[in-house]
């Protein structure tokens, strides 16, 4: 289920770092209790380079909820964390991140569609809701290609991969894309949605 920002008098860069969002679901839940979990053993230093980095992806992370009108706490951080690596091997880099992230704390009206932020708006949009981000062939062997992207891990060779117009798909996260919960109606391929023959009963419907 989506869940959209519901307080504009709380800045978001407090709520992403005190991980308090304003009611979560089951699964969300859950999603919080492993990542606190996985945090606790994990410093933060040991996943980020920098403070600096950390605060770079929670510019990023409000830049994604204005635009998918989804909240993206914390447990998103390492997503969010890799959808930027793979950004930066396109067109853009930490400092058009800051710029769009202070053109909409400035205003909360501005549409990054009609500007020219329109580029990194849709590739990130992309990025999000479908999992999965456009490179450029020459970066298959990168470093970070080959430690995020499954469907690219150790190939070297780009020509089997290339798309009609000369790029390469590099998948980021098939079972996080926000397209699952857009489309709440169905799920990922081989995800369970519940007991064993759940599937003979007709999907609940809203009131």
């Amino acid at each position: 289920m989506m869940k959209h920002l519901s307080n504009p008098k709380l800045d978001y860069r407090d709520k992403v770092l005190n991980n308090q969002p304003d009611s979560l679901e089951r699964r969300n839940i859950l999603k919080q209790i492993a990542v606190a979990a996985a945090l606790a053993a994990t410093p933060l230093s040991s996943v980020f380079a920098s403070t600096q980095d950390q605060d770079l992806v929670i510019d990023f992370l409000e830049i994604s909820s204005f635009l998918t009108g989804i909240e993206l706490d914390r447990s998103y951080m390492q997503l969010g964390h890799d959808i930027l690596q793979l950004l930066f091997l396109t067109d853009f880099n930490p400092y058009h991140i800051r710029q769009l992230s202070a053109e909409i704390k400035h205003n909360r009206t501005f549409d990054p569609f009609s500007s020219v932020w329109n580029k990194l708006a849709h590739r990130t949009l992309t990025a999000w809701y479908l999992g999965q981000i456009e490179i450029s062939p020459k970066y298959l062997t990168n470093a970070n290609v080959q430690r995020i992207c499954s469907n690219l891990r150790g190939h070297t060779n780009p020509k089997p991969l290339l798309n009609a117009n000369g790029s390469i798909t590099a998948m980021i996260s098939y079972d996080e894309a926000l397209v699952w919960q857009a489309c709440d109606f169905t799920k990922p391929s081989a995800t369970c949605g519940g007991p064993f023959g759940y599937w003979a009963n007709p999907p609940a419907t809203k009131a």
